[in-house]
């Protein structure tokens, strides 16, 4: 049974205050069978929750091993991409030095193209080369503290919210 089919048997017992065999359709309105008919939902209840916030825990700590391993390829990744960096830095320093302009074997050919960048000294370009950006964004510290001291903000409130805590 679900936490939501759990939570409406528990209401319907208590706005009714009797219950309804499922099987036979009678109604049972002793007080001891609706007692511990509550008591055993209560029971179900609890074991639901508990195993649905055991779930979230494991949860938490699979994402928390994907987000280690994530950083750990990314860092595995970066030194691969110096290393190639490097060597490729190597194989163009010795091909200059014996001013070869490429190489081809069975397995690999190597040449040079030309290609052009742009490199930029900032403190003395010319300010119209730049680019403007302008970006908002709201300092919610400040908002917050206002509001707190009595200010009323259009497009603003304080909301209180209840966060789960799982340990």
């Amino acid at each position: 049974m679900t936490l939501y089919n759990i939570d409406n048997k528990i209401l319907e017992i208590i706005e009714r205050g009797f219950i309804v065999d499922e099987e036979t359709g009678e109604i049972i309105d002793s007080a001891e069978e609706v007692s511990a008919r509550l008591e055993e939902l209560e029971f179900d209840r609890t074991a639901k929750i508990e195993n649905i916030a055991l779930y979230v825990k494991n949860l938490e700590a699979l994402t928390l091993s994907l987000k280690n391993e994530e950083n750990a390829l990314a860092e595995r990744r970066k030194a691969k991409e110096k290393r190639i960096e490097s060597l490729k830095n190597y194989l163009t320093n010795s091909m200059v030095a014996a001013n070869e302009n490429g190489i081809e074997t069975s397995k690999v050919c190597i040449s040079f193209r030309k290609s052009e960048s742009v490199v930029v000294n900032e403190e003395i370009l010319d300010r119209k080369y730049f680019n403007e950006k302008v970006s908002y964004t709201p300092d919610k510290t400040a908002i917050k503290k206002a509001i707190k001291d009595g200010a009323t903000i259009d497009g603003a409130y304080i909301e209180t919210k209840q966060n789960l805590q799982i340990r």
